[in-house]
């Protein structure tokens, strides 16, 4: 920067000029123009506005220290307009903005007028410090808006438990498969899986657990797929596997029997191992159906014949299963109306005590007497436990037979027991307990004319809530029986832990017991062992005498089937009584 020459008394020639320059508000200098061309700062004229902002007398205002402070070492530019920051000796700091002006007689000189736009630039600093602030904050919540965003598009196509895609995405997954289908030429599996008895491990290790179970099911379901697979999450415990460029079924079967291999190991739930069966069923696009909602019920169809098949299992879908839902269906409806209607009866089957030789009770069976003829038990018990009509089934038939048993003991047969089958269902309700003694207080009958059957399943659903139940039973006087005994996998130790009074010989050991030295072997095994734990043993499907004998011989307390009598009539029953007792 070249040094300010001293500043000329006579600076203009026009006085008048000069004066009223100096006498403006706004700051106002006077450069000379050839060092200014030259980007050096000369300055010839200060007036009074300058020195008060400034805090700089015009007589110093030649010192190169001066000028320094004021402008800084960078060159002056011969731009019309020029911000310039001052560092005043006060300390200030103030921004000025210089706008080039000439008088036509100085041609050596440039003016300046200048504005102080300090507190401008202060509110434009402020200003983009806030818009900076603004778009960064902007910038976050347009952040969280999309994480928001894909969350709630997780949350509606994926399962927030598993993390699979679930029916939402299924629905996508497969119409995309069926497209592929179509262009390649291929099939389309669709495989829908549902764990058997899962309601147990919910009621009896709690939610939580049930939950673990369904990750674990997941994960192992999700690893042992085959490539062009893909596993979702329908609802509850059931899962759907789409297989795409299908080629024959042995591809199915082999990916589907992998998927049954996984689920053999145990799942440790709260310290104890849990097998975990699953029932699956199948339906190929397009052989069995030609869209999505075609395709998903034949899948679900041959599900359910998968788990009527015994469950842990299996099934192709057949055209043949449209008929059986459909019979199902209307079944469903002629035993509603049956129950609405009273429709139903009682028949009761005797059972020989072997060491008196004399009936001493029964064991009540539900008949459903239709327009179509008598409707087998085996086909309409099954619907009403699926369709939950075994409640209502089960609470009428309680009463319904609790009330002729009361007419049976009224004339004098003390010791005479009718047995009652107990579904599921039944026990687990939490009122059961009080609804069965409102039955007996209605009816009148005694506690200890009652027994109560249950089957290996029931017991094994859940053993502690069984067991309070049938505690709370027993200490009524109320006889419990395990029906079809051998046929489940029920532990030892549950026999002791509950309150049984009776195991029942399931009929299918009985039946050839005189050819299979094996059944005879465990028939001798199971009486021995009730009767080590107190129980009494009742053979069930009794048809011969051979049988008869046989079972005497190994101790058997009670016996019934066919040899013994036919499921009677409350009427047939009494007179059958009436001559027992001649």
């Amino acid at each position: 920067m070249g040094h300010p020459r001293t500043l000329q008394p006579d600076i203009d020639h026009d006085g008048t000029a000069t004066v009223l320059l100096a006498a403006l508000p706004q700051p106002v200098m006077a450069l000379h123009g050839l060092a200014t061309d030259r980007g050096e700062l000369e300055i010839l004229f200060w007036n009074s506005s300058c020195e008060q902002l400034s805090g700089v007398a015009a007589a110093d205002i030649h010192h190169t220290a001066t000028l320094t402070r004021l402008f800084g070492d960078q060159a002056w530019s011969s731009d019309a307009i020029i911000d310039r920051t001052w560092h005043c000796r006060n300390g200030m700091v103030r921004t000025l903005r210089w706008q080039r002006f000439s008088l036509p007689w100085q041609d050596d000189r440039v003016w300046y007028v200048g504005q102080d736009i300090t507190e401008s630039r202060r509110i434009e600093e402020q200003l983009r410090i806030m818009t900076s602030v603004f778009d960064s904050a902007m910038s976050e919540v347009e952040q969280h808006i999309h994480v928001t965003r894909q969350m709630f598009e997780d949350a509606v196509e994926y399962d927030a438990l598993t993390g699979l895609p679930n029916r939402v995405l299924f629905r996508d997954h497969l119409s995309q498969a069926m497209l592929n289908a179509d262009r390649t030429l291929c099939k389309v599996a669709l495989a829908i899986f549902d764990l058997d008895l899962f309601g147990n491990v919910n009621d009896t290790l709690g939610q939580s657990s049930g939950d673990v179970l369904l990750q674990q099911v997941a994960q192992r379901l999700n690893q042992s797929g085959r490539d062009g697979t893909i596993l979702c999450r329908l609802d509850g415990d059931e899962f759907a596997l789409i297989l795409e460029h299908v080629v024959s079924l042995q591809e199915v079967i082999h990916t589907v029997q992998r998927l049954f291999d996984t689920m053999k190991q145990p799942v440790l739930l709260k310290s104890q191992e849990i097998y975990v069966g699953v029932s699956c069923g199948i339906a190929l696009y397009p052989t069995n159906a030609g869209d999505i909602d075609r395709l998903v019920k034949c899948a679900s169809l041959a599900l359910h014949r998968a788990k009527r098949s015994g469950r842990h299992h299996f099934q192709f879908y057949s055209e043949s299963m449209e008929a059986v839902a459909s019979n199902r269906l209307a079944m469903e409806t002629r035993l509603r109306r049956a129950l609405e209607r009273q429709e139903l009866t009682v028949h009761y089957q005797p059972k020989l005590d072997l060491k008196r030789r004399r009936i001493m009770g029964v064991e009540a069976l539900t008949r459903w007497p239709s327009e179509q003829g008598m409707v087998p038990p085996s086909e309409f018990i099954p619907l009403a436990e699926e369709t939950g009509l075994i409640l209502p089934l089960g609470e009428w038939m309680l009463r319904h037979a609790c009330l002729e048993m009361k007419q049976m003991v009224s004339s004098g047969r003390d010791d005479f027991r009718a047995a009652v089958n107990l579904s599921v269902m039944q026990l687990q309700q939490p009122d059961f307990v009080r609804r069965l003694m409102a039955i007996l207080s209605e009816t009148g009958l005694q506690p200890t004319h009652l027994e109560l059957e249950i089957t290996e399943s029931l017991m094994m659903a859940d053993v502690e809530q069984a067991r309070r139940a049938l505690d709370a039973l027993n200490e009524m006087g109320i006889h419990i029986s395990v029906d079809d005994f051998g046929t489940g996998y029920s532990s030892l130790s549950y026999l002791k832990r509950l309150p049984l009074g009776t195991l029942k010989i399931d009929q299918s050991f009985v039946r050839d017991l005189a050819e299979n030295s094996d059944d005879a072997a465990i028939i001798t095994a199971i009486i021995s062992m009730a009767h080590s734990l107190g129980m009494d043993v009742v053979a069930e499907g009794v048809e011969n005498g051979v049988q008869m004998d046989f079972l005497r011989s190994r101790g058997c307390d009670h016996i019934q089937g066919y040899h013994i009598s036919r499921p009677l009539s409350f009427e047939a029953l009494l007179q059958v009584m009436e001559r027992q007792e001649r």
